[in-house]
């Protein structure tokens, strides 16, 4: 896919590799699994429309100050999980999965 690798460097300690991987949808659109990245969040919550806005935040979004984007970024990969998809193309994340 399009999408260079993650170094070691890029990847947090606890990051469970096994979740990592290059996927293609029904669609025929590649996608890759990785960890959050928080300029990508700020620029698809900067750039996304009212009504995706509205459903993921189920209301009006918050102003992504450094200290949420902290916060909806860092996670344990025990109690807190992210995935992203990215776009394999573009590497323009497309969707995330979270739990907490």
């Amino acid at each position: 896919m399009g999408l260079e690798p993650y170094q070691l460097g890029d990847v947090p300690l606890a990051y469970p590799q096994e979740y990592e991987r290059g996927l293609r949808l029904p669609a025929g659109r590649g996608v890759l699994i990785m960890p959050t990245d928080a300029p990508q969040l700020a620029e698809a919550t900067r750039t996304a429309d009212a009504g995706t806005l509205y459903r993921r935040f189920l209301g009006s979004p918050p102003h992504l100050t450094p200290i949420l984007l902290a916060r909806l970024c860092t996670v344990d990969y025990q109690r807190r999980l992210a995935l992203v998809a990215a776009d394999a193309a573009t590497g323009q994340g497309v969707a995330i999965a979270r739990y907490e």
